[in-house]
């Protein structure tokens, strides 16, 4: 096949319309031809740039703000190892490498110092003061919805479970009743609104933030949270 032919047929083949033999033939020659093989690219890019514009889905929307927002945290946390920060990982790597064969012989010592103390001490006694203004710290702490509007629903709830992280964003979110609802595209998008730019107050662990899930209920007449 030589280049006349192969761009007469280019279109026809592209478009997938010729017989096998010749498409077998077109192939060939395009592996073997840098001009017809171009000429094949513009075309395609070409097709692809005519094909219409069409607007994203409101629930691959929400995913793809998950994404990014799963992304940009990711990136935060590596820009935060800071150069000091990894020069002093590696220095307390290296002396616990030094200091590791005088554990044994220290841990000695002490044992039978502790020993010998418990010995010649019997009965020790202390006494005890009350320590008074000592707040109390919770182990742990839930997270709770610090805004968010209801969207109006009449008949059955929805109830959707979220991931909340250390800043009170949304992660991403789980439909876990109520989907039959969600065929209606209007109160879907009202859903996603709602949960994108809602507040959250994030949970705590020993007092600093954590990543933790929450299940809200959206009902007729009020709004159920559970952490």
């Amino acid at each position: 096949m030589d280049c006349v032919s192969a761009n007469r047929q280019l279109s026809e083949y592209l478009e997938g319309l010729a017989p096998e033999r010749r498409r077998r033939e077109m192939r060939a020659h395009l592996g073997s031809c840098k001009t017809c093989n171009e000429r094949a690219g513009e075309l395609v890019r070409g097709s692809v740039r005519r094909l219409p514009a069409r607007e994203p889905s409101p629930v691959v929307a929400s995913k793809l703000m998950v994404m990014a927002s799963q992304e940009s945290q990711r990136r935060r946390y590596h820009i935060s190892r800071t150069w000091w920060q990894r020069c002093t990982d590696t220095i307390h790597l290296k002396m616990d490498h030094l200091l590791r064969p005088f554990a044994v012989p220290v841990a000695g010592g002490v044992i039978s110092a502790l020993l010998l103390f418990g010995m010649l001490v019997p009965d020790l006694a202390h006494e005890l003061h009350p320590v008074t203004g000592d707040i109390a710290t919770l182990v742990y702490t839930p997270a709770s919805v610090k805004e968010l509007p209801p969207i109006g629903v009449e008949d059955t709830d929805i109830m959707v479970d979220i991931k909340v992280d250390e800043n009170g964003r949304i992660l991403e979110y789980t439909v876990v009743s109520g989907e039959s609802l969600l065929k209606d595209e209007n109160l879907k998008r009202r859903l996603v609104n709602v949960l994108m730019y809602g507040q959250f107050n994030p949970a705590t662990q020993f007092g600093q933030p954590v990543t933790s899930r929450l299940r809200i209920a959206f009902r007729s007449s009020s709004m159920d949270v559970r952490g």
